[in-house]
């Protein structure tokens, strides 16, 4: 689940990395080969957004090769940033600022970054993975994994619509509808209802 957060006013973390408001992407999670940071950052290279940056947040637990060439590849290109870990107000303010969230991974649990992502009202776009799948979006917000092309061009489809007010309300009352606590409990605690029935059933065939 998901609480709605509150969105932040302030803009020192927009200033250490020089990023603007609704003009930068951010992806976030750990520096791990199954996130696929490469195809985003190839992709964010090919679209050439016009005044767009592209913010990588996260870090490797341990200091390895993968960890290297991505930050090597950020390097190399053209408004990629690399904020390392980030946290608390920090990272309120960089989701509350940000224009789109972008997750390629080929391998996910249940994609928390992308419900938070959702909760700041930002537009998705997402590798379609089961996981990913399972969060409920419109296809429109998912591309093929592994497939550059095609996540270019729904970063640039997104871009247009990255700073439309009735958008991010639209996302936040989106997820907020399906992701609540509340909801999310209630629906639980029915599953094991259900479950004692059947077992109470059972019990008196026997």
């Amino acid at each position: 689940g998901v609480a709605l957060p509150e969105l932040s006013a302030t803009g020192d973390v927009l200033e250490r990395f020089g990023l603007e408001y609704g003009k930068y992407i951010i992806t976030v999670g750990r520096l791990v080969p199954e996130k696929r940071h490469h195809d985003l950052i190839e992709a964010f290279r090919g679209g050439a957004l016009p005044g767009w940056k592209l913010a990588i947040v996260g870090a490797s637990d341990h200091p390895d090769a993968y960890a290297r060439q991505v930050l090597d590849a950020a390097s190399a290109t053209p408004g990629v940033v690399c904020t390392g870990f980030l946290t608390g107000q920090a990272l309120q303010e960089i989701y509350s600022h940000a224009g789109m969230f972008a997750l390629p991974s080929s391998h996910e649990g249940l994609p928390i970054a992308m419900l938070e992502a959702l909760s700041y009202g930002l537009p998705v776009v997402a590798s379609d993975i089961s996981a990913n799948r399972e969060v409920g979006l419109s296809a429109e917000h998912y591309f093929p994994v592994g497939d550059v092309s095609a996540l270019e061009a729904r970063l640039a489809e997104f871009a247009a619509e990255a700073t439309q007010p009735e958008v991010r309300a639209a996302h936040r009352k989106w997820v907020s509808e399906r992701y609540e606590w509340e909801g999310i409990a209630r629906r639980t605690l029915a599953v094991y209802q259900n479950q004692a029935v059947k077992y109470r059933i059972a019990r008196s065939v026997l």
